[in-house]
């Protein structure tokens, strides 16, 4: 049997992913190839700046994949690609219909809405997904109002938006310079909820927080439904940037920050006074400039569960997930935990996918699986690659996730990002074993969450 064939792109603002995947007879997704390509100056809060040096990029990828013997001679024809950056939100709406007579709410009744509150015009905005939060039928609440019988059907909605350009750019990047169809945008954020969250998170409450390089995007989910999503303009570049201040290239910085890099102030007690890290810097400045940054980070992460309505004791229950590559920053979670009182941990792929590379590490690469997954999940999947591929044995699978062999694997996988060994690892911190960190970020917290502000009121953020 021939199955389909997916290619993913996901450009972010310090490197551009791409994968390749195949929907087998059980629908259940297998991934193959992953391919990724770092970006210089490109790429800015997840918006293409410079569309020929992404082009190049993309066509590298393009290129390394038609090149694998799994998939030579075959060309690549078309691509899902990952919608997310600065100005990507989600805004609530309502949508409601009054029938003449009593009548069977059906799929089609559902998706009538779907498409009409699509309809809804914002102001410097494209509205490029809409997600369901609850209906009224007869003005009685409906998770699954299809088969309830009424004459009048109230919808609540979160529908995402963003600047056109972010569109705009990727379209002249796949469509106009390299010749590709654009076979579907998926909203990242909303893949990944898909990928690393289960059924219990997004019912009980839960915060999901993709921390990368330039961005960093918080969304909250409860009751089976996205209930916000913002994208913050900060990320683990700003850390970086940071420490370029001390006389060294940005390079060396983003090394020395993995390297030495520790957002907990209660684990760098006592490493001052030496210049073991930057010769002629004491190591206490480092670490300071690491922590007040983080703990910026950390903070308006935190302001954004109050902002959407919610207190901690809501999301209890699933507490935070964290993804990205700036999330593997040592002591962040710690940090993160002080500022929410909210359990967090590593996200990891929660759904039934299977990897046939041994080379590829899917923690690594959650993202562009997450665009791979949504996309076989679509109704009108489109095939991605044309041609006959050469005869190969069928690919062993060597990683499945979603079945009973997954739980260790799981763990091995949580241990491979676990930032402290168990054994060191502080529980929580409270006010009284962070209290050094908290005195610090106290006098340049308000300026920062007033910038924070006025970023997402120029991004149209609506309260």
């Amino acid at each position: 049997m021939e199955h389909k064939k997916l290619v993913a792109i996901e450009i972010g603002s310090s490197k551009i992913v791409g994968a390749v995947g195949a929907i087998d007879e059980t629908g259940t997704l297998k991934v193959s190839a992953i391919e990724e390509r770092a970006l210089v100056d490109c790429v800015r809060y997840g918006w293409i700046q410079n569309v020929e040096g992404v082009k190049a990029a993309v066509a590298d990828i393009i290129t390394a994949f038609e090149e694998r013997v799994n998939i030579a001679p075959s060309k690549v024809k078309g691509v899902y690609v990952a919608l997310g950056g600065r100005s990507m939100m989600s805004h609530k709406r309502e949508i409601e219909r009054v029938f003449d007579t009593e009548i069977e709410i059906t799929s089609e009744v559902i998706k009538q809405l779907d498409g009409d509150i699509r309809l809804e015009e914002l102001e410097d905005k494209e509205i490029v997904d809409a997600v369901p939060v609850k209906y009224a039928v007869n003005n009685l609440t409906q998770q699954k109002p299809i088969g309830i019988y009424g004459n009048h059907i109230k919808a609540s909605y979160n529908i995402i938006a963003c600047r056109p350009q972010i569109k705009k750019n990727i379209d002249r990047v796949i469509e106009e310079r390299l010749q590709l169809d654009t076979n579907g945008y998926i909203v990242l954020q909303k893949a990944l909820a898909q990928l690393v969250l289960s059924d219990d998170d997004a019912k009980l409450g839960c915060v999901l927080v993709d921390l990368g390089a330039e961005t960093t995007t918080v969304s909250i989910h409860k009751s089976g439904a996205l209930q916000y999503m913002v994208t913050l303009p900060m990320g683990s570049r700003n850390i970086t940037r940071d420490l370029s201040t001390l006389g060294i290239t940005e390079e060396v910085a983003e090394r020395l920050k993995c390297q030495y890099g520790n957002a907990n102030s209660q684990e760098t007690i006592g490493q001052g006074g030496q210049s073991s890290i930057i010769e002629g810097v004491d190591d206490s400045v480092f670490h300071n400039i690491v922590q007040h940054r983080a703990g910026e980070i950390a903070f308006n992460i935190a302001t954004q569960i109050t902002q959407a309505g919610f207190k901690s004791t809501d999301l209890a229950s699933g507490g935070i997930v964290i993804v990205g590559q700036g999330a593997k920053l040592q002591g962040f979670s710690q940090l993160l935990e002080f500022h929410t009182s909210l359990k967090v941990r590593n996200g990891i792929i929660a759904t039934p996918i299977h990897i046939t590379d041994g080379s590829i590490q899917p923690g690594n690469a959650l993202d562009v699986i997450a665009i791979l997954l949504a996309a076989s999940k679509k109704e009108d999947v489109v095939n991605c690659i044309e041609g006959q591929s050469q005869p190969l044995p069928e690919p062993e699978v060597i990683i499945e996730y979603g079945t009973s062999q997954v739980e260790e694997k799981e763990e091995e996988v949580e241990e491979e990002y676990e930032d402290i060994p168990d054994d060191k690892n502080p529980k929580p911190a409270g006010p009284s074993t962070m209290q050094k960190v908290g005195d610090r970020l106290k006098s340049m917290l308000g300026k920062v969450q007033d910038t924070v502000a006025d970023y997402l009121k120029e991004d149209g953020y609506e309260k």
